[in-house]
């Protein structure tokens, strides 16, 4: 007859986590004699009696393992699909022109946590003077998102890099209501000379570009803003500025 120890149980316990919809047949103690499996059962259940806290911590193993596999997931994404992230042909690209590590956002100008982020990118981009930024316009909050996503890709393409940045900051710091009136006066406030924002918008090239972003967000797996990717890796959600200073740090090392 086998002897299981705490520590063989302990080993053992994730398991049942793993698997407690599944029949005790199914995991590696099938092998055992009718009369094993039921020393086995009870040796587990007077620990986990005794030890209740074990339960947390497999719990929290579990999802350990869980995010590591979700991480290690995401990089695939990322490495899978670097030239439609790095390079679209139309999306914003700032920064040092030859950096060797990007800070890729998905934004929505609706999104109160784009709007906590864009400061603290603002920040990490001045400190950090060897990093490139690229933002994809990713309006997922409704009909304001879209006006506004599709207003800034006409400012970006008709005008560049100087002022659609105006216009960026500014619509991530506007408060008031969106509609095609108010954003061609956000723009002519930053310098636009685009005359007819609202018909610029509805172009078919311009929609093609909404439709590319959310396209390649669905092959990423992305449902949320803001979303990064430093590197190989992404993030889901808004970090605060010191983490997301930390994972750039980390990307150097790993270069």
């Amino acid at each position: 007859m086998k002897i299981y120890n705490k520590k063989s149980i302990l080993l053992l316990i994730p398991l049942f986590f793993i698997s407690f919809q599944k029949p005790l047949e199914s995991l590696e103690v099938k092998a055992m004699s009718d009369n094993e499996r039921l020393i086995f059962q009870k040796e587990v259940r007077d620990y986990l009696l005794s030890n209740p806290e074990i339960i947390l911590e497999s719990i929290d193993l579990l999802k350990k393992r869980q995010a590591r596999i979700e991480e290690e997931s995401d990089q695939e994404l990322v490495i899978n699909n670097s030239d439609l992230i790095l390079d679209d042909g139309y999306s914003y690209v700032g920064g040092a022109k030859d950096a060797q590590l990007t800070i890729v956002e998905f934004l929505d100008y609706q999104c109160g946590y784009c709007r906590q982020a864009h400061k603290d990118i603002k920040a990490i981009l001045l400190n950090n003077s060897d990093l490139r930024y690229i933002i994809k316009e990713f309006p997922i909050l409704g009909v304001k998102s879209l006006l506004s996503a599709k207003a800034a890709s006409v400012i970006l393409k008709q005008e560049g890099n100087g002022v659609y940045e105006k216009f960026s900051d500014k619509l991530m710091t506007y408060t008031g209501d969106i509609s095609s009136s108010i954003l061609q006066k956000i723009a002519k406030s930053v310098g636009s000379r685009v005359n007819n924002l609202e018909t610029a918008i509805q172009t078919k090239e311009i929609n093609n570009q909404i439709t590319k972003t959310n396209e390649l967000a669905r092959i990423l797996k992305i449902q949320g803003t803001p979303t990064f990717i430093i590197g190989t890796q992404m993030i889901r959600g808004y970090i605060a500025r010191d983490q997301l200073q930390q994972l750039i740090d980390k990307a150097r090392q790993d270069l």
